[in-house]
């Protein structure tokens, strides 16, 4: 008898270790991260929490793709909400998935511009996205495969008209996506005409 309620006891011990040792998510907004010291900070419902990070933390986009700049990630800046993973230590964030951009919000009150109505503007489809080397290659409606290049004055433009922060690594900058673009000098992009969100159109159809 004593030795099933030692094994029992046993059992229990390691199922309470496991459960301590589980993975948790953290849902909040950026408050500071530091790159140098390894850090982040969020904003969550239960106040700031602080977490430190390791060479295999991972940093993943709104698309789900990994970031290659980790903690170094232009798009991890205050306000910016986030989902942590949290090691079972609950002070180690194994993963940083960014949620909502700070600052992506676009005007509400600007009607949308037809691609018809932007000037040199041409409808296209997006069939690669180079985040590393600033191209996108686009597809026209005759089906002519072209290869463009953001530089640093390209703007990304909203449906409402509002300017994307985040160029190129705007969501919405995505594969399957039609946007309407703009040429400037050579093959490099003056002007990238955005569409609505997939939830930004029904709720258009809702009103």
């Amino acid at each position: 008898m004593v030795r099933h309620m030692t094994s029992a006891a046993v059992a229990l011990l390691v199922f309470t270790a496991s459960l301590m040792a589980a993975d948790k998510d953290i849902k909040g907004k950026i408050v500071k991260v530091d790159p140098a010291k390894k850090t982040i900070t969020v904003e969550t419902d239960d106040g700031k929490k602080d977490y430190s990070t390791t060479t295999d933390t991972k940093v993943f986009g709104q698309r789900g793709s990994e970031s290659k700049d980790g903690l170094k990630d232009d798009r991890l800046t205050v306000g910016t909400e986030v989902k942590l993973v949290i090691a079972g230590n609950n002070r180690t964030a194994r993963e940083i998935h960014i949620v909502k951009v700070a600052g992506q919000e676009e005007p509400a009150n600007t009607p949308r511009r037809a691609a018809k109505d932007i000037k040199d503007g041409m409808k296209v489809k997006i069939v690669h996205v180079d985040l590393d080397g600033e191209t996108i290659t686009v597809s026209t409606e005759a089906g002519k495969k072209t290869t463009y290049s953001v530089g640093s004055d390209t703007q990304f433009i909203g449906p409402r008209g509002g300017v994307s922060k985040l160029k190129i690594r705007d969501d919405r900058v995505a594969i399957g996506n039609e946007i309407t673009v703009v040429l400037g000098t050579g093959k490099t992009l003056k002007e990238v005409h955005l569409p609505y969100r997939a939830r930004e159109k029904k709720s258009d159809k809702d009103k």
